[in-house]
């Protein structure tokens, strides 16, 4: 699915449920928020949705509302006029317009400005706009799917997200688990990247001891910081089989910690007994995939903000041309 991660892989029932519940929703045009942990999948569920919808044919644009200065945010969804304010010297149209007849991710929709808030919430109403420097209203056919890691009715009560706009994008909620607590998900998950990173070789194996080496790690990363764990071991491993030793050593080292932590049924079915908090070593693991993810989302943005050219977003970031390239890589193969 265009390259991004597939954190739909997997067979649990909490997965299974939230599949079934796309194909439903899909051919509405319902909104949707889609709730969970950083790097569970939640832009897979608004693609889903999308491919799945009558919308399919026409554009899917996702847009980070964590990653948008607060002052540029609201020009980003509804689009300037030339002279509308300090620095644009031409139009510019909004994703809101320009995802026209498609579907538009508002994804951290919580760290959105409450001014921009109040015209959102305008504009899914009246479904029209105006552009900044302009009074003439414009109609738009946009599908609105939100996503957010954080619990949104607590972000209500702190009075920072208006609750007459979480109820509008909540006509329809679906929660992504996290990986912990979808743990049968792991070896399927782990076989389809492992297909992914051999690059054209047949794809690498796993022995039982990494398959249960993965499973015992809690994942503070979710599907993503899983799939950059087997990338390692598939490009590290001096053949084609994954041992306990080619994975990452947090992980394993992570996993050895918890191996009295789960025990089984007499039935087989796992049993978690409990789950330790996170180390500061996997806190910083988690942060920096977070940090990652939004520096690569402000490198396409500025790569499409010039066009196409490299020069100047490398310039504008204070980056070299290479570390650009790396950092658009990764948005392309982001969850």
């Amino acid at each position: 699915m265009d390259g991004r991660l597939p954190a739909f892989v997997g067979e649990s029932p909490a997965i299974v449920d939230i599949r079934r519940l796309i194909a439903r929703v899909a051919p509405t045009e319902m909104t949707v928020l889609v709730t969970g942990e950083s790097g569970t999948g939640k832009e897979e569920v608004a693609r889903l949705l999308h491919l799945q919808s009558r919308r399919s044919d026409a554009p899917f644009k996702a847009i980070n509302c964590g990653a948008i200065p607060v002052e540029l945010a609201e020009a980003e969804l509804f689009g300037h006029e030339r002279g509308a304010f300090t620095g644009p010297s031409a139009r510019r149209v909004g994703r809101l317009e320009e995802t026209k007849g498609g579907t538009l991710l508002l994804d951290e929709v919580a760290e959105m400005p409450p001014a921009v808030q109040v015209k959102l919430l305008r504009a899914l109403e009246q479904r029209e706009i105006e552009r900044l420097g302009s009074n003439r209203s414009i109609k738009i056919d946009v599908r609105i799917v939100a996503a957010t890691n954080r619990v949104l009715t607590e972000e209500v009560r702190a009075g920072r997200f208006r609750s007459d706009l979480y109820y509008r994008l909540r006509a329809c909620e679906l929660s992504v688990p996290p990986l912990r607590e979808r743990r049968s998900d792991v070896p399927t998950l782990a076989a389809h990247f492992a297909a992914r990173y051999s690059q054209g070789r047949p794809p690498a194996q796993f022995t039982e001891d990494a398959v249960r080496t993965l499973e015992g790690y809690p994942w503070p990363g979710n599907v993503r910081e899983l799939a950059h764990a087997v990338e390692f071991a598939v490009h590290t491993c001096p053949g084609s089989v994954v041992r306990p030793e080619d994975l990452p050593e947090h992980v394993r080292r992570r996993a050895a910690d918890r191996g009295g932590e789960c025990g089984r049924r007499a039935d087989g079915d796992a049993l978690r007994v409990g789950v330790a908090p996170l180390s500061l070593e996997e806190r910083w693991h988690a942060e920096t995939l977070r940090l990652r993810a939004v520096r690569a989302e402000a490198a396409r943005r500025k790569v499409a903000e010039c066009g196409g050219n490299k020069a100047r977003p490398a310039r504008a970031l204070g980056i070299t041309r290479q570390w650009l390239h790396r950092l658009l890589r990764e948005d392309r193969g982001g969850a």
